[in-house]
């Protein structure tokens, strides 16, 4: 039985290598729009850190940037795909973020009596208490 080649530990210059076309091929992708660009550069970042490098397979990598690259080079259902994926990280980012610094370190406090009301495409506050009170306080 041969064992593929690819199933040996990659040398530094071929993850390197790697890591710089998918990059390239992720900002081609989302047409180096700010918010896409700097989530796919942190999601980029933290599969090449976090793998270890015998999960490294070419074929993966060569097939992920021929992706990529259709996804560059036409507003199709990879660049769809692409954008919906990024979008979708952005706000768990961000709600993350709003959680753990917001919410947990006391910012907000969070009250029974207040809630939101969503009226058509508009996102309104709506005090249910009986004395009305000023949310954001100065």
């Amino acid at each position: 039985m041969v064992w593929p080649e690819a199933m040996s530990a990659p040398t530094s210059q071929e993850v390197i290598h790697a890591y710089r076309h998918l990059y390239r091929g992720l900002l081609h992708a989302v047409q180096f729009s700010k918010p896409a660009r700097y989530v796919a550069r942190d999601q980029l970042r933290r599969a090449f850190r976090r793998e270890h490098p015998s999960s490294f397979k070419q074929e993966k990598i060569d097939r992920t940037v021929e992706f990529l690259g259709f996804a560059a080079k036409e507003a199709g259902l990879e660049h769809r795909i692409v954008r919906n994926l990024l979008h979708t990280a952005y706000w768990e980012q961000k709600k993350y973020i709003f959680e753990k610094y917001v919410i947990r370190k006391g910012a907000i406090k969070p009250r029974a009596d207040f809630m939101l009301v969503r009226r058509g495409s508009q996102l309104l506050s709506k005090d249910t208490s009986r004395e009305r009170r000023s949310f954001i306080t100065r």
